[in-house]
């Protein structure tokens, strides 16, 4: 089969052009409730792979439950704030349709599609990257590399990681799965008075944590059926996994007493340099010496330096590879106490932060 003579694909890069190089607002919705109708006459005509086991609802609402679950216990980190949305009747509706009916077209065409396509490794692929792109906001206006590198991190990784998951759980298990996933997420939005903050690191990491636990819990489903220490093998190498994973995302999260840090100067050296990763710790200032390295903030940015003098308002510190003192920093800059380094292993950060500022 050729997957570019089908109906439905041609309807779709259509509607796609259109919406990167048009203005598809109004029309949006009209597009997937057409579509949602050329559906119901579809599948009188042809075969569409229907739920059989009821199981595969119960594990779609546990799926969901788990991603809400997983999603507000970000907000204990990142906080919350108010919804974007009002929450009268009429303003409930309208939501509900604009974002339901879009969610509601593109899992059915992936149903369709994928299974339709079952046999053809590629053209499984090739659906995915459609729908993905399907997805995108192209109207999306950037001031810099560093908005672009933070909308790739929070929405587009997790949008091409998501909708290679949901493919997975329509080819090897049901549409109710991606389905009760989806809208879960989105009636939660809908409903809900405060959501999680927006923080984009916080939110492309929290992404791919749920889309790794979503897919060992499918994988650990799946074993049942297989013999015992095979089940047991499955559970505990996705169980380390998990926690190898969440462990180091709350690491660079800076969640544990110990944190890092990477170095884009030279001004500490010989001590550590450029590139390297520094680990620092919480610590009281009243606990400080002079000779003591510590971690401050100034004008939004980190500094590590050495302490040389301490005053009854403030510390003067130093870069030990500096001819000049720093300028007074106050008790409440100062963010931890350095630990130790690690060598050259913080260098890809530095090369995408100078990328990421154009230097």
């Amino acid at each position: 089969m050729i997957i570019f003579n089908d109906q439905i694909i041609i309807v779709l890069i259509i509607y796609l052009l259109c919406k990167i190089f048009g203005k598809l607002e109004t029309i949006n919705l009209i597009f997937w409730l057409g579509l949602l109708v050329y559906y119901i006459n579809y599948q009188k005509r042809h075969y569409i792979r229907k739920v059989k086991d009821k199981k595969y609802i119960y594990y779609g609402l546990i799926i969901g439950v788990i991603s809400i679950i997983m999603a507000f216990n970000s907000g204990y980190f990142i906080g919350f704030v108010k919804s974007p949305f009002k929450h009268n009747l009429i303003s409930i509706v309208k939501n509900s349709c604009q974002l339901l009916i879009p969610i509601v077209g593109i899992e059915l065409t992936r149903n369709i599609l994928i299974n339709k396509y079952k046999y053809n490794k590629l053209s499984r692929v090739l659906i995915t990257i459609l729908l993905i792109l399907l997805e995108v906001n192209y109207k999306i206006s950037f001031n810099g590399r560093e908005e672009i590198f933070k909308y790739i991190c929070a929405d587009i990784i997790p949008l091409i990681a998501s909708n290679i998951l949901y493919s997975y759980m329509v080819y090897q298990y049901s549409i109710s799965l991606p389905l009760f996933l989806r809208l879960l997420d989105v009636i939660v939005l809908i409903f809900l008075p405060q959501l999680p903050c927006s923080n984009w690191y916080i939110l492309g990491c929290m992404s791919l944590i749920k889309i790794i636990i979503l897919y060992g819990f499918l994988k650990c489903l799946k074993a049942k059926d297989k013999r015992k220490k095979y089940k047991s093998f499955a559970i505990v190498n996705y169980a380390f996994v998990l926690l190898l994973v969440t462990s180091l995302v709350a690491f660079m999260l800076g969640l544990f007493k110990y944190k890092p840090v990477v170095i884009l100067s030279n001004s500490m050296t010989p001590l550590f340099k450029r590139g390297d990763i520094v680990i620092y710790e919480d610590v009281d200032p009243e606990n400080l010496k002079i000779g003591n390295i510590v971690l401050y903030t100034k004008n939004g940015k980190n500094i590590i330096h050495r302490i040389v003098k301490i005053t009854s308002d403030g510390f003067i510190t130093k870069g030990d590879a500096n001819n000049t003192v720093d300028d007074k920093i106050k008790e409440g800059q100062i963010k931890g106490r350095y630990l130790g380094r690690v060598k050259y292993l913080g260098m890809p950060s530095v090369w995408l932060y100078e990328f990421i500022k154009g230097r």
